[in-house]
């Protein structure tokens, strides 16, 4: 609930400021504007009235110091008439001429100015290319001010909607955005507490979408490495007893037949070192670290199986062959084609008979590593065990070995194929090939 209310308030607030910096950055310019153009409207209308009324005035009327009259004219508007000497003749303003009027006299040209808030407008009336008076027109006092104050307090109501609006959409949005945010928040503290089945759910918001895609992703990677390292653990045995049988039978031997010591014991040697490299590749593989990307080096793959399977098919009064015929280049983890290879040998050793024959070849643009022996071994289903066949297998059956090295061959985006006839049965590891 902290996460969500600390979402919601930040998401809250910042799009609050941004609405309310985006207000004033416009409302503020914009608000002067209106001002100006009510004032030149106002200076404009009183032009129009200033100008009507010395349009109605007589120049001769003037001169001749005629009592004046001012028509009909806009009664908000306050008229008057000045003389050359600038004394009021007529109408509403002042008694004298102001700044306006003075300046209208001296240039014969229309002048504006204000006064005290007040727009004026003063007009010269001309005769015979003299001005012999001036009409000046006033607004009346606030009313410009009344305007823009007017247009101001609706443009500030309507910016306060705007921020209203952004903030009720801006809260809509926050809950919106922190419903998934806290739902991933709860998916990661529960893989941090062991429950790697959490996921998250799609939450139509595109970006949180794809952080939990990669958070579902890495849930999966997470479970299926826990889950290969349990299978291998409880499979362990099957990977290790051939070598250490081996090292066992060979000391048992020289010990039985008074041979001799110290080949015996270059030979355990070489056992062990074996056994350590199975080690090796079977905690490698428990783990979920294969070589990605790398070639495979399947001659030198190959010349490990004729060290470690000469000799155990060799005691069994067997023989082994090794063929390399031309194949295309694969990238593989070479642990794990070990670990496959050895349970088909070792599947070969204790349930086939003859001579085994290990083919590298070309499989129709994927490498065909075959494991061929004299036995057969009847198809028993799918080399991929079942949770109640993996209960039910006693520890060395050798579906329990195949399925295994059937999900590793998976594992590396390959498959192993079971093939038989009456008189052979062969094992086919099929890995695609790949252009470096």
């Amino acid at each position: 609930m902290r996460f969500d209310a600390e979402v919601r308030t930040r998401i809250l607030t910042s799009s609050v400021v941004a609405v309310v910096v985006a207000v004033l950055l416009f409302g503020v310019p914009l608000a002067f504007a209106v001002g100006r153009l009510f004032a030149d409207e106002e200076r404009s209308e009183l032009e129009r009235v200033a100008l009507r009324a010395a349009a109605e005035l007589s120049p001769d009327e003037f001169v001749a110091g005629h009592a004046l009259h001012l028509g009909h004219l806009d009664p908000s508007v306050r008229v008057a008439v000045y003389r050359p000497d600038g004394t009021k003749v007529v109408g509403r303003g002042p008694t004298t001429a102001d700044q306006a009027v003075r300046t209208a006299l001296r240039t014969g040209r229309v002048a504006d100015g204000s006064d005290e808030g007040v727009l004026v407008v003063a007009v010269p009336v001309t005769a015979a290319e003299q001005v012999v008076g001036v009409t000046r027109a006033a607004s009346t006092p606030g009313e410009v001010r009344g305007r823009v104050g007017g247009t101001w307090l609706a443009m500030t109501g309507l910016a306060v909607l705007a921020v209203l609006c952004a903030t009720v959409l801006a809260a809509m949005a926050a809950r919106r955005l922190a419903r998934p945010l806290q739902e991933l928040e709860k998916v990661a503290e529960d893989l941090g507490s062991g429950d790697l089945t959490s996921r998250a759910s799609p939450s139509g918001v595109g970006e949180i979408d794809r952080t939990g895609q990669a958070l579902n992703r890495t849930a999966q990677r997470l479970e299926d490495m826990l889950a290969r390292e349990r299978a291998f653990t409880s499979q362990a045995s099957h990977q290790l007893r051939t070598p250490l049988t081996s090292l066992r039978l060979g000391l048992e031997s020289a010990l039985e037949n008074d041979g001799d010591l110290h080949l015996a014991a270059r030979e355990a040697i070489a056992s062990a070192d074996r056994l350590s490299r199975t080690v090796d590749d079977v905690l490698a593989l428990a783990r979920g670290v294969p070589e990605q990307g790398q070639q495979l080096d399947v001659a030198a793959l190959l010349a490990g199986v004729q060290d470690r399977w000469r000799a155990p098919l060799a005691a069994a009064g067997r023989e082994l062959v090794v063929i390399e015929l031309p194949h295309p280049r694969t990238a593989a983890s070479a642990p794990a084609v070990r670990q496959i290879l050895d349970v088909l040998l070792d599947n070969a050793l204790r349930h086939g008979r003859g001579q085994v024959t290990v083919t590298a070849r070309d499989g129709g643009g994927a490498v065909a590593l075959d494991v061929v022996d004299e036995g057969v071994l009847r198809p028993g289903g799918s080399l991929v065990a079942s949770q109640v066949e993996e209960a039910t297998t006693p520890p060395g059956g050798h579906r329990l070995g195949l399925r295994m090295a059937a999900s590793l061959a998976e594992g590396l985006g390959g498959r192993l194929v079971h093939a038989h006839t009456e008189a052979t049965t062969r094992m086919t590891l099929l890995l695609a090939g790949r252009d470096f």
